[in-house]
């Protein structure tokens, strides 16, 4: 958990310098509505700008004002009785601009009888979604060619490069050419085969591509991690409103009709923007969307997504080009004002529809590069370009080169990129492959003290991977080592086999929730550490199996959804005693904890491993499940311990009205036989005020154990509650959420084997069933996306001992 506070933390402060701001630049309308007929003004007249959700009213002279992004606007006057009036608003230079209009008798008003239409731009609307959802039930695959640029420029003093008077600067650019495939109903995968950066971005990180995974004309598209129903949904006529704008001409569509989109709710997240529509294929042309504000984008971004679309084999409406631009301007606190300008472009070709595409296409992540890929093909790049770089764009390169290489140049003017640049280069490529991450190369617990060492993972083969780990503690004085190579039976990597062999330091709790780095730094500094540790020396012998598309868990880490593991372990278990007292900011004597015993003896076991869309450190998706068990019998494999232990985890979330969802999480795990301490459950707690996810936030650590358990933690997620009003003014504003919780468990012993203490005494940990009480009970509420990534849940605790709770924890998404 602590790490990954400290990634996000690391994050935030990068995002800060580059741009943060919460209302942005804005430029302000104001007008007067009269009556067509008296001229007199019309008080309650409706003014809703067509790109965005933000609305007014008249008031009673008939005059109204509103904020509006700096651009042009196309204004929509209603009011009953009245015809509908639309006005295109050009962007002003000065920050405000005046308008006055006047509003007609309604045609449809006869004999006091009011006769309710449908726009024009309704019915197209439905008619081509009704075309779509005909078309769209007869695509099965598809695949294509895709291009992808990524700009990002900044301003000159942020960027700390200056080229020529221009208060500009793009630092860094990133390109790409993949193909790409797709298989119905959601199967999406893309191999780069060419591609090139500036030098200032890995090349491992020109993982860069957007493609018709990101296509308007879908149901739904994901825009950093949003879901945001288009106007193309198949209920798009109940989440919009359409109005065909008759007075829109445009020469490049001279069939085309403009049609306006506004959303109906400002509690769904949508659109709001424009379509261009053939109304004789019923096709879209082009669109140009903006989400509005219950679309929660970092830092309150103005975002703009426009698309154009190609006709395929006269039936199929497919996305060709792209361009999405995002712009921050900041302030940060009141002090310090960058700016950050995201360009994207994609221009996708040569699609061929309802071909055959191999399964073991979507077996693979989403996106691959390709061997050739890092190989630069001028010719490639001269013939295929599609879309031509700008001027600036192409000096970018070089410039970004140049800079690089003299950092003492009139291009490199930030003092503090000069020094922190290769700080942070070196750091990162610590956490890359082959590394195996920092956790390795240092640590601080209260068996080893400072722990130094490193690890390497490597393709030594195509399908053949061998991990090394070693290190020394100092206050144990001892060394300790892993070797875990893997040799899979395929190309994607999908079965395999492999072998562990180890001297090591280990956890008997569950590593998965409160991780190394996290106890490292709670100990070195607080004296607080969570880990139940032991000595485990011995090997592992297992087969693994997945299914499904590998999917992002962390760093570098990709695993599928679906996995299968058999295991065989022989190890060996010591004790381990707690070796150091120091902690940079306790000096008091209270030391650490004492390091629980544990059944020494040798323990020869068996067991499986099985995950359906589940992971313990990422949710993967809306349901999913672990299962574990494991048996060390004496009869079958000659171990000193007689056991079977299992443990099922339950993952759910669905959504309970419009964008609020429910989460919840149960966990059991039962024994049999004699359990030894280094297999106890516990129930897990925060650490020095951090909390994991779905821990328990009022346990004191380590409060409760037993050989049998259950836990439930339910959440309710009331979202921003009323979207784009609790934001913070110059802090990461991306919208406050608000959460309640409920968490409850149990735990018990009864088929168990206790240790001896270091004082000869038996170890007996506490359960809940030992209690008055017998169960573990808590709730309360918590705010959630503090400064973006942070949470803080304010509770109370009902068991045992009852109070106040407050805790800060990564924030959920």
């Amino acid at each position: 958990m602590r790490n990954q506070l400290l990634r996000t933390s690391t994050l935030l402060f990068f995002l800060f310098i580059i741009a943060t701001d919460v209302f942005g630049r804005e430029q302000v309308i104001r007008g007067k509505v009269f009556d067509a007929e008296d001229g007199k003004p019309l008080p309650g007249v409706t003014v809703k700008a067509a790109d965005s959700q933000f609305g007014s009213y008249t008031n009673s002279i008939g005059e109204f004002s509103l904020k509006l992004p700096p651009r042009t606007h196309t204004l929509i006057f209603t009011m009953v009785g009245k015809e509908r009036l639309i006005q295109e608003i050009s962007y002003p230079e000065k920050d405000s601009i005046y308008i006055e209009v006047s509003l007609e008798g309604s045609s449809v008003l006869k004999n006091e009888v009011t006769v309710i239409a449908e726009d024009p731009g309704a019915r197209l609307m439905r008619l081509a979604i009704d075309k779509k959802q005909k078309y769209r039930d007869s695509l099965d695959t598809y695949r294509y060619m895709l291009y992808t640029k990524f700009v990002a420029s900044t301003d000159t003093i942020t960027a700390g490069r200056k080229v020529r008077d221009e208060d500009t600067t793009i630092v860094s650019i990133l390109e790409s050419y993949s193909e790409g495939y797709y298989k119905a109903p959601d199967s999406y995968f893309n191999e780069i085969i060419q591609k090139r950066q500036s030098v200032n971005v890995p090349p491992q990180a020109n993982f860069v591509v957007f493609g018709t995974n990101l296509n308007a004309y879908d149901d739904n598209i994901t825009i950093i991690g949003e879901e945001i129903k288009t106007p193309f949904h198949p209920d798009a006529l109940d989440y919009y409103d359409f109005i065909l704008d008759k007075n829109y001409r445009n020469d490049e569509y001279p069939k085309g009709g403009r049609i306006i989109v506004t959303p109906k709710s400002n509690y769904q997240k949508l659109f709001s923007g424009y379509i261009n529509l053939d109304p004789e294929t019923l096709f879209p042309v082009s669109v140009e969307l903006y989400p509005i504000e219950t679309v929660k984008l970092p830092f309150d971004a103005d975002l703009t997504y426009k698309q154009d679309f190609i006709v395929v084999n006269n039936k199929f409406c497919m996305p060709q080009e792209m361009h999405i631009y995002s712009t921050l301007d900041a302030n940060l606190f009141w002090i310090f004002s960058p700016r950050l300008d995201i360009n994207i472009n994609t221009y996708a070709y040569d699609y061929k529809i309802n071909v055959p595409i191999e399964d073991e296409k979507f077996l693979q992540r989403k996106v691959e590069i390709a061997e050739s890929a890092d190989t630069f093909d001028s010719t490639f790049w001269r013939d295929k370009r599609k879309i031509v770089l700008e001027p600036k764009e192409a000096r970018a390169y070089d410039e970004i080169l140049q800079a690089r290489e003299n950092p003492d140049s009139v291009l490199q003017t930030g003092l503090l990129r000069q020094i922190f640049a290769p700080v942070n280069r070196f750091f990162g490529a610590l956490n890359r492959k082959p590394s195996t991450g920092l956790e390795d190369i240092f640590r601080y617990n209260r068996v080893q003290g400072i722990f130094l060492g490193g690890g390497i993972t490597y393709d030594i083969f195509d399908r053949t991977n061998i991990t090394f780990k070693t290190g020394y503690g100092f206050s144990d004085d001892r060394g300790q080592f892993l070797i875990y190579p893997t040799q899979y039976f395929d190309e994607l990597k999908q079965f395999g086999i492999y072998g562990k062999a180890y001297n090591r330091l280990a956890r008997s709790d569950d590593p998965d929730i409160i991780q190394v780095g996290a106890i490292s730094i709670a100990s070195f500094l607080f004296k607080q550490d969570y880990g139940d540790y032991f000595y485990n020396r011995g090997y592992e012998l297992g087969f693994t199996a997945g299914f499904g598309q590998e999917r992002f868990i962390s760093r570098e880490n990709f695993e599928r959804p679906r996995q299968f593991k058999i295991f065989i372990r022989d190890e060996n278990h010591n004790i381990a005693y707690k070796n150091t007292t120091f902690a940079l900011l306790d000096l008091s004597d209270d030391g650490f904890r004492v390091n629980p015993p544990i059944i020494e003896g040798n323990m020869r076991s068996f067991g499986f491993e099985m995950a359906f869309n589940y992971h313990k450190r990422r949710r993967l998706s809306n349901f999913g499940f672990g299962i574990t068990a494991e048996i060390s019998d004496p009869g079958i494999l000659a171990s000193d311990f007689n056991f079977e232990r299992y443990t099922a985890e339950l993952r759910m979330r669905f959504n309970s009205f419009f964008i609020w969802s429910f989460n919840i999480r149960a966990k059991g795990g039962i024994s049999r036989g004699e359990l030894p301490p280094q297999k106890f459950f516990s129930f897990e707690a925060p650490i020095a005020g951090i909390a994991g996810s779905n821990t328990f936030r009022g346990l004191k650590m380590k409060e409760f154990y037993g050989d049998r358990f259950w836990m439930i933690n339910i959440e309710h997620n009331f979202g921003e509650v009323i979207p784009g009003v609790l934001r913070i003014p110059n802090v990461a504003s991306f919208g406050i959420e608000f959460i309640t919780f409920a968490n409850i468990g149990w735990s018990d012993f009864e088929n168990s084997i206790f240790a001896d203490g270091a004082s000869g005494e038996k170890f007996i940990p506490q359960s809940t069933n030992a209690t008055d009480d017998k169960y573990y009970f808590e709730a309360g509420i918590g705010i959630n996306r503090l400064l973006i990534f942070f949470r803080v849940d304010v509770g109370y605790r009902f068991s045992q001992v009852e109070r106040w709770l407050i805790t800060i924890s990564a924030a959920s998404f």
